[in-house]
């Protein structure tokens, strides 16, 4: 919505049929609102490149971009930066034996707490299927560490429940990569958050394990 004002420099004349400036007043308003509606399309169309349609987090495309960009970033400044990578435990049974629409409940109640419970400037992304990612710029490797444990503690406490009230009892595992000690590139990050993941699985899942340096 928007005001587009005209002021005139003398009246109008009302003997000419119909009346110019008002027939321009109203040609300009239509020619900017469709500007303007183009241009918010645009960035509705951007945003939906960069967005998870099930869970509205970050997807693998943003979060690429991102965390080459956060460490060129700690590279200059330069300080520290870590990446958590995030997998809910357990979680094709939860598809096998309560469908689909279930799982994507779950989901969307992990992002949903993962959103709520970082940083303003922390960057959580759907990294792919029951897989996130958490971004931290400035956070050195034993304040990601406390944070994860409080992620893994708080997803514990969700309060989701089966069709018969049984609750569910999810948890997670974490996997943890610190620039500049684990990598400096992002793919080099992301594999050895990943690697760190894979060893929490292994070592009995609901826990959070740093990558080797």
């Amino acid at each position: 919505m928007g005001v587009l004002h005209l002021h005139l420099t003398s009246p109008p004349d009302e003997t000419d049929n119909g009346d110019p400036q008002a027939e321009f007043a109203l040609g300009a308003a239509e020619d900017m609102a469709l500007s303007l509606s183009n241009v918010q399309l645009r960035e509705q169309l951007e945003e939906a490149s960069v967005r998870d349609a099930l869970t509205g987090l970050y997807n693998r495309r943003f979060l690429d971009d991102t965390l080459t960009r956060e460490l060129a970033r700690a590279e200059r400044q330069p300080g520290p930066l870590s990446v958590l990578m995030l997998d809910i435990d357990h979680f094709k049974p939860i598809n096998d034996d309560h469908g689909h629409a279930f799982g994507d409940k779950v989901l969307i109640e992990v992002a949903g707490l993962l959103s709520n419970n970082v940083r303003r400037g922390d960057i959580v992304c759907r990294y792919g299927g029951e897989e996130f990612v958490i971004i931290m710029p400035g956070a050195d490797l034993a304040a990601a560490r406390q944070r994860g444990e409080h992620l893994r503690q708080q997803v514990a406490t969700l309060n989701i429940t089966l069709d018969d009230e049984t609750p569910l009892g999810l948890t997670v595992s974490l996997g943890l990569a610190c620039y500049p000690q684990h990598g400096e590139y992002a793919d080099t990050l992301l594999h050895h958050a990943d690697m760190a993941l894979y060893g929490a699985k292994q070592g009995g899942r609901n826990r959070l394990a740093i990558a080797h340096h």
